[in-house]
């Protein structure tokens, strides 16, 4: 179920109460409308800690910081309008005290039920993010957009099926265990390397 509620105002007990449990962390504002976000399930925080990994080790030597639920502000109205990514990739010059502003490198939503990943990309586009990569975590279809004159572009898969996320030599595909093809994993390139986030390890205490 998906609701914006109305007219909530700031002493307001849902808020209060969501305030005190440390629910609104992940709570976002559209333009002066509050979307209440639900926490995300164990597995996809797994599947975005261990991708947090994996960026790290790329991102870091290069300059660029990885930081998870990192809003990302909209500098002329910051109280107003922001939103809450999974992942976040910045240079020194995107990070302010608060949080993300003036652009960033590569954003990525890991999907949950009827969450609003694709409805964000205007926001992202209009605040100069570069890349924003869009994960289901249950098959690993990636979808990949690249900002350019006229917004976003979906970027399509090179002949080994990856899409290049703009981070070194980062890209991302599905990988399928030869000896049992209903076993999935994220397959992350960097260069020669390869890194598999195997669904059977990941989501193993389900």
């Amino acid at each position: 179920m998906r609701a914006v509620p109305l007219d909530v105002q700031p002493d307001d007990e849902l808020l209060a109460s969501r305030r005190a449990r440390g629910l609104d962390r992940w709570d976002e504002m559209w333009e002066g409308e509050l979307h209440m976000v639900p926490p995300p399930s164990f597995d996809h925080q797994r599947l975005g800690a261990e991708l947090l990994v994996v960026l790290h080790g790329v991102a870091s030597p290069l300059g660029l910081a990885v930081t998870h639920e990192t809003g990302v502000f909209d500098s002329d109205d910051p109280d107003q309008s922001y939103r809450v990514p999974d992942l976040s990739v910045t240079r020194p010059e995107h990070r302010k005290q608060r949080g993300i502003e003036g652009g960033a490198v590569l954003l990525v939503e890991i999907r949950s039920p009827s969450d609003e990943s694709y409805e964000k990309l205007p926001f992202y586009a209009a605040h100069g993010v570069e890349r924003v990569l869009i994960l289901e975590p249950d098959t690993f279809e990636a979808d990949v957009f690249v900002l350019g004159a006229e917004g976003y572009e979906r970027l399509e898969a090179d002949e080994q099926g990856e899409k290049a996320l703009g981070v070194g030599g980062l890209a991302v595909g599905v990988e399928v265990d030869g000896d049992d093809p209903e076993q999935i994993g994220l397959r992350v390139r960097d260069g020669a390397h390869v890194t598999v986030l195997w669904a059977r390890d990941l989501y193993a205490g389900r």
